[in-house]
């Protein structure tokens, strides 16, 4: 991938309950109300006033919260 033009291509496995564990593993505070995708839909189609996260970033990139200077 690598084209913001291929993330229609991706899609998350992840089940509500992983994205909850994930959130309090990593200390992001229930607070901003995590949502697991439908499998159907694109990490480009998040609703309104959400962002998108990649699960993966944490991991690999050293992507830690808050995230003041993404807002």
């Amino acid at each position: 991938m690598g084209a913001r033009k291929d993330l229609v291509k991706s899609f998350s496995r992840l089940t509500q309950e992983e994205v909850e564990n994930f959130c309090m593993e990593w200390g992001i505070g229930m607070k901003f109300k995590p949502v697991a995708p439908a499998c159907d839909v694109s990490i480009d189609k998040c609703s309104p006033g959400s962002i998108a996260l990649y699960c993966r970033h944490f991991e690999f990139s050293n992507l830690r919260h808050p995230f003041r200077t993404l807002f």
